[in-house]
Formats: structure tokens, sequence, C-alpha cells
């Protein structure tokens, strides 16, 4: 969840229990505790590679098994380097700390003695491992070096300290303890000096989880556990995330500063390709009015099936409390195995997205962001040979141009200045020219001189997969008209045409008593069909 309790949103689906969870430094793996192979065992996620399907439901995510061992493992900590996983063990008879090396794939072990050696965290500059240990008899912090030496103790106590964490610099250390006849929060000097009590309520406070100036806890102060977020000084504590369920074990996703980390672009996995044929379509069919999303369907209407699951943004992915996000104006690339589209999962303003056909991959193209002319994006298609997007989108003056970028959004230009139509760009075969509309009518513009030319009125263009034709929508429906000017053919009543594969079809929408649905029709005229028929407006076809 978010650092003021939104979004909350399961990360994990698995019906055994799931505990412990940790995340790395770079916010790109969560390490957490889980006893789906029959005991408690440390797994690693990769949270750039979490799916999500309908609702935001998580579909799977890139999930190690770090430990296998028939006793107990848990409570990782990762060191800030990434390299290595502190964790707990009951693998000699009683709880030890080791240390997983993630790069040789070995466990270390670091503590040696008949108590109970527990919860390890690992400082920010990775130097030293803080712990909590029963070897004086009650609870007491310690801390010790990377490798297991030098163990000192911090705290002094008859009554129990446990469950230490360290502040985002390293100077001072949270812990809980009983020393009050409850649990409480405290903080010290990472010294153990200067012992303060942060929290003071009948109920049990617990787990402190340190990042900037604020301190994640979990509390009983109202019944089952809840988040509870505090100021590093112990004022103004914060309900997080209110449930009838236990909410328990907080932890930032950096302990540097407060708040999620957005992880960094994942690169896209293997190529994903889609059913020869299919028609991507936009429709809200699953929801309501404003929660559209794009689809696929065999080219007879059959097997539709939703492709995107999109909500507006969070740092660490769609979450079914943060709003919904639309995803409209479809564009499949077979060369590239992506799916282009328009969202507004970044705000109020669109954006030009891809994604690879599973979910996975997603990525930002064009739209508001650092370093772009682009205020907001809309209508985009790829390239036929896939080195480029072209778009169209208003710029931060309120002009409308047609714009150009890599797939990865860099080499971004605008090609032309003042176009208003923003339904439709559609490329040659050879993508040398971009087909637009501007003022009800279609212009071609030849990319390597920046030649505008007006070909035929009307808007919505779609060329043709030999190149010799473009269709078109004007206001009395399809027409057809060849490259050089001749042919002008009326086809059907509809809008935003898009060609078969084998050129011999056109797919396109139409409204029909208020209300759009998808039809195909050969390029002759004849075999008019009706492929969607559903309360829900079905919109801006693409066949690939």
């Amino acid at each position: 969840m978010n650092s003021d309790g939104s979004c909350v949103n399961w990360l994990s689906n698995d019906p055994t229990n799931e505990s412990d969870p940790t995340y790395s430094a770079d916010a790109q793996r969560i390490a957490f505790t889980s006893d789906r192979a029959g005991n408690r065992e440390i797994y690693v996620m990769d949270t750039s590679s979490l799916l999500y399907g309908a609702n935001s439901t998580i579909l799977g995510a890139e999930t190690v098994r770090i430990t296998d061992h028939p006793a107990e493992d848990h409570s990782p900590a990762f060191s800030p380097d990434g390299e290595l996983l502190a964790f707990v063990t009951a693998r000699d008879g009683n709880e030890e700390i080791y240390v997983f090396d993630m790069i040789s794939r070995r466990a270390t072990r670091l503590t040696d003695h008949p108590a109970s050696d527990n919860t390890p965290a690992i400082s920010p500059d990775g130097s030293r491992i803080a712990l909590s240990s029963t070897r004086t008899g009650g609870g007491d912090i310690y801390v010790m070096a990377r490798d297991g030496s030098d163990l000192v103790r911090l705290t002094d106590h008859p009554a129990n300290d446990a469950a230490p964490a360290w502040s985002s610099d390293g100077l001072r250390i949270a812990f809980m303890s009983q020393r009050d006849g409850n649990w409480e929060i405290y903080s010290m000097n990472a010294d153990g000096t200067q012992a303060t009590r942060l929290t003071d309520h009948p109920a049990s406070d617990q787990y402190p989880s340190w990042s900037g100036e604020q301190i994640a806890f979990m509390s009983s102060r109202r019944g089952d556990f809840d988040i509870y977020v505090m100021n590093a000084d112990g004022t103004s504590p914060t309900r997080l995330a209110p449930d009838l369920s236990l909410d328990g074990f907080p932890v930032w996703a950096s302990a540097s500063r407060p708040g999620p980390i957005s992880p960094a672009p994942a690169a896209s996995p293997s190529v994903v390709r889609s059913t020869d044929g299919q028609i991507f379509f936009q429709s809200y069919r699953a929801g309501e009015e404003d929660e559209v999303q794009v689809y696929a369907m065999n080219p007879d209407g059959s097997e539709p099936n939703q492709i995107t699951h999109l909500t507006a943004q969070s740092h660490l992915g769609p979450f079914d409390e943060c709003g919904l996000a639309r995803a409209i104006s479809p564009d499949w690339s077979p060369r590239l195995g992506r799916l282009l589209f328009a969202s507004d999962r970044l705000g109020l303003y669109q954006s030009i997205f891809s994604m690879n056909l599973d979910g996975s991959g997603l990525q930002q193209v064009s739209g508001p962001r650092q370093g772009s002319a682009v205020e907001e994006a809309f209508a985009a298609a790829w390239s036929p040979d896939g080195q480029w997007v072209a778009f169209m989108a208003f710029d931060r003056l309120g002009d409308t141009g047609v714009f150009l970028s890599r797939p990865d959004g860099s080499a971004e230009r605008e090609l032309t200045f003042g176009a208003l139509d923003p339904r439709q760009v559609s490329w040659s075969p050879d993508s040398r020219r971009i087909a637009f509309a501007d003022r009800d009518m279609v212009l071609l513009l030849d990319l390597a001189t920046s030649q505008e030319q007006e070909f035929a009125p009307g808007s919505g263009p779609a060329w043709s997969r030999d190149g010799t034709q473009i269709a078109l929508s004007r206001d009395d429906g399809l027409y057809l008209v060849g490259i050089d000017g001749s042919g002008d053919t009326f086809l059907a009543e509809g809008e935003a045409p898009a060609w078969s594969p084998d050129g011999e079809w056109i797919v396109f929408q139409r409204k029909i008593s208020g209300q759009y649905d998808i039809f195909k029709i050969r390029i002759d005229g004849t075999q008019l069909t009706q492929l969607t028929d559903t309360p829900a407006n079905e919109m801006n076809p693409d066949w690939d």
C-alpha cells in the first residue's frame, strides 16, 4: 500500500501462509516467508514480473525459493546492495542467524549459541547486523559485524526487547520492548544509549519499520492488529488501511526514504505473439462506461478476451483501490509482439503505453513526462518495421500535431503543427509515409522530406497492407480510395476502419441505436458481418 494507507493490494495470492515481507533497496525484489512447501521457507519475488488479471487480481510473479530445509526458515532481511539475505533458521536445533549469498547461492551461519537469535536487520551501509537474542535470559538487542564477528549487546533490561529496525541514516535503532508491561515501540542510538519510549498505549505496539522521519508499526489498539505510521519522535500515530482482518509486520519499500519506490522499467520478456488474425478493440463490457479496456477476439467474433486490466498508477503496480484507468485505441505489432494503446493511468491526461500480450513489460511510450513537449497523447500506431510509433498529441501550448518516437519513447519529435482530427494515424507498408486527418481531409506525410500532400476528403485513414488503397471515413460511411486517387468507392456505413492481414476484409465500428459495435466486410462490399453485440460500446478495432 502507499504510505498514506491507500492502494492496498495483494502481492501474493497463495492459499498458504505468507509473512515477513522485506524489500530489496531498489524495490525490485521482495523476500518473504511462506509455508507453501509444507514448512516455512524463504522466497524472493521479482516485483517487475507481477501479472494482473481482471479487477487487478494477481495472476502471478516470478518467485524463487531461496531456502530448502526441513527446519523452519523465516524473517528475511536484504543487505543494501542486494547481495546478501539474512534470515533465521532452526536447522541447528535452535534459532540462529544465517546469511544467504544471492550470487553464490550459499548459506552461511553467523551466530552459534544455544539461545534463540532472531529478527536480523542489516544496517543501511551494510556493515552491521542488528538482532534480538535470548542468550542472557530475556530478549535483548545486539549488533554484530556483517560476517558475524564483534557481537555487542545494546540493551540490558529484564524485560524482552526484540525486532530491531535501523533508521535511514543508520544512527538510531527502533525496537519493541515489554519493559512497561506490554509491547511498546522504543528507539535508541546505534550504540545502545538514549533509549526513548515512542508509543504509550495499553494495547500491543510491535515490529517497527523505519523510513526517513517516519516509523511504521503494528498495533492492537483497536482490537485486531492494524498498521500505523508515526513520526520518528513518536508523535502523530495514524492508522492505515483499516480492515476487519489482521494487518501486521509492516516494512517500507526502502529504508532510505518514506513511501514506496517506483521500480525501474523492466526489460521486456520474450515476445508473445497473438493468434494470427486476432481483432483487438476497446470495450467496457466488463464494467462501467468509464472502465474501457482492450479486448481481442477471433475474426468471426468468437472467444473475446480482455487483454488490459489497468487501474490508476501506484508505485508498485495497479491497485484495486486506486481508481480505474482506461485503455483505448489498440494497435498490435506482429513484428514486436507488443500492444500499443492510450491510457489515463498516469492522471488526468492520456499517454501512450505498450506491453506484451500477457500484460508484462508495460512501458510508457509518450505523454506528459520530463523532457517531453507532449501534454496529452492519443491515437498511436506502430510502424510496420517496428522502428517507430506515430501518434497524435497536444503539445504544452495546446496545439495538436503528429508526433514520432522510438518504441521506448526516445527520439521524440513533432512532425506537423495544427492537425485537428485525433481519430487515427496510419503507416504505409514501407514505413516511409504516414496518413493522418486534418479538418476532414486526409493528408499523406513523407518522413524523408517532411512534405504533406492532400489525399482525399475524410478522416480516420487506414492504409492497405499492399499500399495500393486507403480506407477512410466520411459522414455517410466508409470509402476505399486508390493511392493514386482513383476508385473512390463507398463500402458501408461505419467508421474507424482497419484492414485484415490478408487485405481482403475491413473491420470497423458502426453505431446502431446509440451504441457502437464491431463489424467486418469484404473489400468488394459483400459479406457484411456483425462481430460484437453487447450493451457496451465497442470501438476502434485493429486486425493483426
